[in-house]
């Protein structure tokens, strides 16, 4: 492991602390929201701020997730319950969606550009039609709590993945409205004497590794940040073995539980893992040593690094590909180019000194990774 305190380049333009930030996959543009409900467009060539919207209209408002439209200048930003369909071109809003029936955490485009999810805080994900502008599907069932974060799945253009404050992550048919299987974070470690054992395995955040700059293979995982400090990979598209495959789960609308949700829930074991883990990164392995609130998979490492914030003020990167058990069916089917760079499971450890609000990484060896924090400014790092 190596460890450093490098001094990073800052993005200014916000008046309160950043809470999302995106970077533009084709030009050299970021995206960011804050406490004081701006939206900021951010020019990573010159640092300064391109052009800014507030969403406030009655009042202060924070804004908890902006993302990029597939079309030029287009963005979508989320404050309260509405989400705010803008051309920052114009620095105008061209619709808004009164959908959800609380405060939205965060939102997801699918690859196509047709689909916007927008999970909330009641546990529901709505999927919007953003060429009808109407509501297409209303996810509910399964999350019991917050739903923290939500993603659209590269290579499965009918599915999503959604996490919350239940400690669950679920995977969705939004064509259907059903879910498809579900994992509950926890079950697959013993408590120890680590203080995360009395940290909640909540799940904060989600990310899934897309192409072009990642193997498709890399396309089944999904990478979760959990609030005992685990960061855990699953391989989405796993299958359970033996008598449990197709196996339900009873509850109702409300329970945590849903119809239709195949169970991965085992009875504890020492040092099992669950079935669908590819690896976990612990505080033990020398991870985090509080909650984890953000996740992604590194673009610069075609998806072969993960890069986490949490509240210990780290930003930690890892080279998961080093950590697969070696009787692990991805240890055997790694594709060309992903062998491990590290021995010891993260590559470098970055003392942040804030607490993390979201990472965004972008491809390149300059200015690559940029860090929302309980700052005005987001960080902006070279990895490589």
């Amino acid at each position: 492991m190596s460890e450093s305190t490098q001094a990073p380049d800052l993005l200014r333009g916000h008046t309160a602390s950043v809470l999302c930030c995106a970077v533009h996959q084709s030009q050299a543009v970021l995206a960011s929201g804050s406490e004081d409900g701006d939206v900021a467009i951010h020019d990573l060539r010159s640092h300064e701020v391109a052009q800014r919207l507030n969403l406030g209209e009655s009042g202060p408002v924070e804004v908890a997730s902006a993302i990029f439209g597939v079309e030029d200048n287009q963005v979508f930003a989320c404050s309260e319950a509405c989400v705010f369909q803008i051309d920052m071109r114009q620095g105008a809003v061209l619709h808004r969606y009164a959908v959800n029936n609380d405060e939205i955490n965060s939102l997801a485009l699918s690859p196509n550009g047709t689909y916007l999810a927008a999970a909330d805080d009641t546990g529901a994900i709505k999927i919007v039609n953003v060429r009808t502008h109407q509501l297409h599907k209303s996810l509910t069932g399964c999350h019991s709590n917050i739903c923290a974060a939500v993603s659209f799945r590269p290579h499965n253009p009918w599915e999503i993945l959604s996490c919350g404050l239940d400690a669950q992550l679920v995977r969705w048919n939004f064509a259907t409205g059903r879910p498809v299987r579900r994992w509950q974070m926890g079950a697959e470690l013993v408590q120890s004497d680590s203080t995360q054992a009395f940290n909640p395995p909540l799940a904060h955040s989600i990310d899934v590794a897309s192409p072009p700059w990642a193997p498709r293979q890399f396309g089944r995982l999904v990478a979760v940040a959990r609030g005992d400090g685990h960061v855990a990979l699953y391989d989405a598209d796993h299958v359970d073995p033996g008598p449990k495959k197709g196996k339900k789960v009873k509850g109702k609308k409300g329970s945590g539980g849903a119809s239709g949700c195949q169970d991965s829930a085992t009875a504890e074991e020492a040092g099992r893992l669950r079935e669908g883990q590819v690896c976990c990164l612990t505080q033990e392995d020398g991870g985090h040593s509080a909650s984890v609130g953000t996740v992604a998979f590194h673009q610069a490492s075609n998806g072969r690094h993960v890069v986490s914030g949490g509240n210990d003020a780290a930003l930690l990167i890892w080279d998961w590909t080093s950590c697969v058990p070696d009787d692990s069916p991805w240890a055997r089917s790694m594709p060309e180019g992903s062998e491990a760079a590290s021995s010891t499971g993260y590559l470098h450890r970055i003392s942040h000194g804030r607490k993390v609000n979201a990472v965004a990484t972008c491809r390149g060896t300059g200015l690559n990774t940029f860090v929302a924090d309980t700052s005005r400014t987001i960080k902006a790092y070279s990895i490589t």
